[in-house]
């Protein structure tokens, strides 16, 4: 079960990432399209992948913020995967958190199916 967090945070991780870059896209005749971290689905998956105090300092965060998420999201991934391998167990707590981000990440799915045609209904620019 310990693989299931550290999947969950690389899909959320994915997701986020695929998210920026259909904003961008999108941005290119769209100049509030830029506001990637305001989106409706991004920001949910934000909220469900960094703690409280992560998410205030992400907030903070005025310049290079797509960096400082990457750098975030992938030491979370390597620190997980340092655990795995290593044998440490990891909570039960981790083992929720992983249900909560999985369950996010279908509803923004969800919310994104038959629409990916339609750029103003896709969660990500919600």
């Amino acid at each position: 079960y310990s693989g299931e967090y550290l999947w969950s945070i690389f899909s959320c991780y994915k997701e986020i990432m695929l998210g920026i870059l259909f904003a961008f896209h999108l941005g290119r005749d769209d100049a509030d399209s830029f506001e990637w971290h305001l989106n409706k689905g991004t920001r949910r998956m934000i909220e469900v992948v960094l703690d409280s105090s992560e998410l205030d300092e992400f907030d903070n965060t005025h310049f290079k913020k797509i960096l400082w998420l990457q750098q975030k999201l992938e030491s979370k991934i390597l620190t997980l995967s340092k655990k795995m391998i290593s044998g440490q167990e990891i909570s039960e707590e981790a083992l929720e958190q992983a249900k909560l981000i999985q369950q996010r990440i279908a509803e923004v799915q969800a919310d994104s199916k038959g629409d990916l045609g339609k750029a103003d209904s896709h969660p990500y620019m919600q």
